[in-house]
């Protein structure tokens, strides 16, 4: 992880090596998750619980702002309509977890469908609609991560280890 933070940490300088992207990296020991931005990036704080959410808006301090740049105006009020409440949601189905998180809970917060078609899982809901293409869960202390393609109500969760 300190390789990778530090690779994006040298070129940064460069022309406009990042767009809008968010990328968690996890090893062994230690998870991170960055969002990058044109210019650089930043890493976001754990959850008081030690785990990461997030959607698709920055959301870190330092990075707030840059929400109202990320989209036009028409697009980006429906992404703020879209991206916030999901990680509202998200957050909400892990506090009800609280101290008994498991793959089982985390697939099935993952299929949620509350508020679709601006729901954690998402389906087609017409022409240009956002849908889910795939789900990951990290077990890094475990070696392994869980990877759904496509929607995980519906697929199928296949387990890959890693040293």
């Amino acid at each position: 992880i300190g390789g990778v933070l530090d690779l994006l940490d040298s070129v940064k300088s460069c022309a406009s090596p990042f767009g809008q992207a968010n990328y968690v990296l996890c090893d062994r020991k230690e998870i991170a998750d960055v969002e990058l931005y044109e210019g650089g990036f930043a890493r976001l704080p754990e959850e008081a619980q030690g785990y990461f959410l997030h959607t698709n808006h920055y959301i870190c301090g330092e990075l707030l702002a840059l929400n109202q740049h990320t989209l036009p105006t028409l697009i980006r009020d429906a992404h703020e309509a879209d991206s916030m409440p999901r990680l509202a949601r998200i957050r909400e189905l892990f506090q009800r977890m609280s101290g008994s998180i498991s793959v089982e809970g985390i697939q099935q917060a993952l299929s949620d469908h509350l508020n679709h078609p601006r729901s954690i899982c998402r389906h087609s809901s017409g022409s240009g609609s956002a849908v889910t293409v795939a789900s990951i869960i990290a077990e890094p202390g475990e070696g392994r991560m869980r990877v759904c393609r496509g929607n995980p109500c519906t697929g199928t969760y296949h387990t890959y280890g890693f040293v």
